[in-house]
């Protein structure tokens, strides 16, 4: 029994670990390739201020992780694809057996997800998100825009160090395959959206990334320094079908994920 116990520890450190270096990783793999493209745009300048005004209250409502529900009973169980072994512990009721609940809830993450996103958009096949993942890489100089940066004009004694970049992602979902993303460097931001389109068959369908042309983003000095994104946004973007305006707009609070 303590082995099984052991087992179980291993496998959700692992686990846990595993999932924030592939985001880690994700995150600034994609700003690398992203970084080559936007360098060739003019980014949107940021407006740093002392203390950002608005509602943030999103930030203490929290869901469970996506196809988290509950059973008959108000047992949490897992409603889609869920780790090997757990529908076992569980009868045809979907009730899970009372000698099951720990090695059940052990392998089932049922964390509370705090919101770190408000948002509303348009874009292709977009259903809504409520999680931003923030990575601030340092050492990670961005290549110097092709294009003249006027955010380099209209400096306001706050920046981004200039060998730190921030990287943002929002969080794909069963019915939102389209993610915000925002790269930041010094006094500059570039937002872009990332495209995984699937077919009616739910098959994938193609990537397509779609440029911000014109916006704004306001900053949160004074929690910027202190770790936390704070901060109220609005882009539009580039696209083919120019009777739907492509925007994205909204507020974001979230903790930033610093990598050395």
């Amino acid at each position: 029994m303590l082995g099984r116990f052991v087992f179980l520890f291993v496998y959700i450190l692992m686990k846990t670990v595993g999932v924030f270096l592939l985001c880690c990783w994700s995150l600034a793999l994609s700003g690398k390739v992203k970084a080559r493209k936007l360098a060739k745009m003019a980014p949107v300048c940021i407006k740093w201020v002392s203390e950002l005004k608005g509602d943030f209250s999103f930030k203490n409502k929290w869901n469970y992780p996506e196809g988290i529900d509950r059973n008959d009973i108000g047992q949490l169980i897992c409603d889609g694809i869920c780790p090997e072994g757990v529908q076992e512990m569980q009868d045809s009721m979907g009730r899970i057996y009372p000698d099951s609940m720990a090695a059940f809830y052990a392998l089932v993450d049922t964390t509370h997800l705090f919101r770190s996103i408000d948002c509303t958009a348009w874009c292709y096949e977009w259903g809504g998100t409520d999680y931003i993942q923030v990575m601030l890489k340092r050492g990670n100089a961005l290549k110097q825009p092709t294009q003249k940066d006027n955010c380099i004009v209209k400096r306001q004694g706050i920046k981004i160090s200039s060998n730190d970049t921030v990287f943002c992602s929002t969080t794909a979902t069963a019915s939102t395959h389209c993610n915000l993303e925002i790269v930041m460097h010094s006094d500059s931001c570039w937002a872009s959206i990332q495209l995984k389109s699937i077919n009616s068959n739910g098959n994938s369908a193609g990537e397509e990334q779609f440029f911000c042309s014109k916006g704004y983003i306001n900053i949160d000095h004074f929690l910027f320094v202190k770790g936390i994104l704070k901060a109220e946004f609005s882009f539009t973007f580039e696209h083919n079908r120019k009777s739907e305006k492509m925007y994205w707009r909204g507020r974001i609070y979230q903790q930033m994920q610093t990598v050395e």
